[in-house]
């Protein structure tokens, strides 16, 4: 068995389910379509046809907007704050018991 990433949109005024995975639809047909952001955009579009047995093919129904950044920088959390901190005060006190006294 392999693990795949999906999609899927349950009709509440219906007891049909649409898939991503082409071959889990009951109609046999493509319901889920990804398009690119326009202008080199990060990200991705995902569209929804919801009219069974093929439909009008424009995936317009529903549209959904994905969109990621990335270089993210992260920014430590208090804790980790307090732990460097507390890292350099050890390395500071190790270097300065170490010293040695020159005469």
């Amino acid at each position: 068995m392999t693990n795949t990433f999906g999609f899927w949109l349950n009709a509440n005024d219906s007891s049909r389910t649409y898939y991503s995975i082409d071959k889990l639809n009951k109609d046999g047909y493509r319901h889920f379509g990804t398009a690119d952001m326009p202008d080199g955009g990060e990200g991705f579009f995902v569209g929804i046809e919801d009219i069974w047995n093929q439909g009008d093919n424009d995936f317009d129904d529903l549209i959904v907007s994905v969109t990621y950044k990335s270089g993210a920088t992260m920014t430590p959390e208090p804790g980790q704050w307090a732990l460097i901190l507390m890292g350099l005060g050890l390395l500071g006190v190790h270097a300065f018991r170490s010293r040695k006294v020159m005469a």
